[in-house]
């Protein structure tokens, strides 16, 4: 950790100005702030607790008798992605914060095709509020408020974003959903 004299190396006085920066800094409300890495991205609290609260909102309101059995005919071979083939297959999609994405690994904690928005990006992993709960979701660290969250790996996500450039089977599976 840095010394005060480390930071201010000609003044006697260091030790106080580096309280008047702690004090300055309470009461702008900065100790409040998430720590993150420099190199993450990520929707802000506020922001976030709205994305709960509308999952929240649209599960109440969700009900089994509105389900009904769809049968997808004429839709070639190609076109339909093997959930083991999406690390291969996925390569290529660009993910921002408040992207919609749809799950299609069918291991992990995830649920296969579970529904979702980006609400933070580090590296190759994503942060994710899903739709619905689920047994494998945490609150990532105490960051959220409900249990909706998981981080994923990039290549277990489908992007359905408008404007995701797509080509060949990719985009005939997009157009199913």
């Amino acid at each position: 950790m840095l010394k005060a004299s480390e930071l201010y190396p000609n003044d006697k006085d260091a030790d106080n100005k580096v309280k008047a920066i702690r004090s300055w800094l309470g009461t702008k409300g900065v100790r409040d702030l998430d720590p993150v890495p420099l190199n993450a991205e990520a929707l802000d609290k506020e922001t976030i607790a709205e994305i709960e609260a509308l999952a929240n909102q649209i599960n109440s309101t969700k009900s089994t008798s509105s389900i009904k059995k769809a049968k997808v005919q004429g839709v070639p071979r190609q076109a339909v992605l093997k959930p083991a083939h999406a690390v291969y297959r996925l390569t290529g999609q660009v993910f921002r914060p408040g992207d919609r994405v749809i799950m299609v690994q069918d291991s992990g904690g995830v649920p296969l095709c579970a529904k979702g928005v980006v609400v933070g990006l580090l590296d190759n992993n994503i942060d994710v509020v899903w739709d619905t709960p689920f047994i494998g979701g945490t609150t990532l660290g105490g960051r959220y408020v409900s249990s909706f969250q998981r981080m994923v790996f990039i290549l277990m996500l489908i992007n359905v974003r408008l404007g995701v450039p797509t080509t060949g089977a990719l985009h005939a599976l997009l157009s199913l959903v």
